[in-house]
């Protein structure tokens, strides 16, 4: 761990003999930027976009009963600001009237009984950022467990012996983090089935997939060459080569992985995929 110290350029700081802490240190000579940078961590610009302010207000045509008065941007507006300062509904009604206030604009402030009512049904948008290139797609699953027992039931008489299992299988963005695809099946359902469905998800092209052992399955490594994908999935402790009918070791991803662990172990192998070859 290091400490990081913004500089203006005029003076450089002297690392610290390390031998000793561990840790690289930087003595701080800049002392009047340095502490100007720690007070604006704490300063705060916020702006409403005018193209907001101008559809403050809901403009759909009437339909039968109350009529909704304040758009589905304000409602949405209203909660990223409840989320980012931590807020209740109460004192969110008050902190956007300030903001209104001190911004000179005259506007209408839902109160926090209207703002709770239509985040009910607020349609908030969730689109990921297009990759600009191909996908590193990770894949696992967890299990998901149905609750149906009363917690007066469990403490009288225990579990039953018959619970009810879901597994969650889902396709995660390796540099993002951000989730492409999912699916739900029985808790008996192999890991490797669900490749090809989730795959079949994500609408944008994917250089490489990785997973654990429980991906290392025949279908699997088919439905990955087919589609020009490199699997980076560790063969199996026992795993061994595929062969084809005449007996012949198959030349693929998973047998050159075996290859190496075999030459350079289970920890320093590179990994399978044709960029390890």
């Amino acid at each position: 761990m290091s400490k990081i110290v913004q500089s203006n350029g005029s003076s450089q700081a002297k690392p610290k003999d390390t031998r000793l802490s561990g840790r690289q240190e930087y003595q701080v000579k800049n002392w009047s930027a340095y502490n100007r940078s720690l007070k604006n961590r704490g300063s705060l610009t916020l702006w409403l976009d005018e193209e907001l302010i101008n559809k403050w207000y809901d403009e759909r045509p009437a339909q039968k009963g109350g009529q909704y008065k304040y758009s589905e941007s304000c409602i949405l507006v209203l909660y990223q600001l409840k989320v980012v300062f931590d807020l209740g509904f109460r004192q969110l009604e008050g902190f956007t009237e300030s903001l209104i206030q001190l911004m000179g604009q005259d506007l209408d402030v839902p109160s926090y009984s209207q703002i709770c009512r239509r985040g009910k049904k607020l349609n908030v948008p969730c689109s990921a950022a297009r990759p600009s290139g191909g996908m590193h797609i990770v894949m696992d699953s967890t299990g998901l467990k149905v609750y149906g027992e009363g917690e007066w039931k469990v403490r009288k008489h225990g579990w039953s012996k018959r619970r009810t299992w879901r597994k969650l299988h889902i396709s995660v963005d390796q540099a993002t983090g951000m989730i492409h695809a999912h699916q739900l099946s029985e808790s008996g359902q192999d890991d490797a089935t669900m490749v090809e469905p989730m795959l079949s998800q994500i609408p944008y092209a994917v250089d490489k997939v990785s997973g654990d052992g429980a991906y290392d399955k025949k279908h699997c490594w088919q439905s990955l060459e087919e589609k020009g994908i490199d699997g980076l999935i560790p063969p199996r402790r026992d795993a061994v080569y595929w062969l084809d009918e005449e007996g012949k070791i198959i030349i693929n991803d998973r047998n050159r992985a075996i290859l190496s662990m075999e030459v350079f172990g289970r920890q320093e192998c590179p990994p399978a995929g044709r960029q390890g070859n």
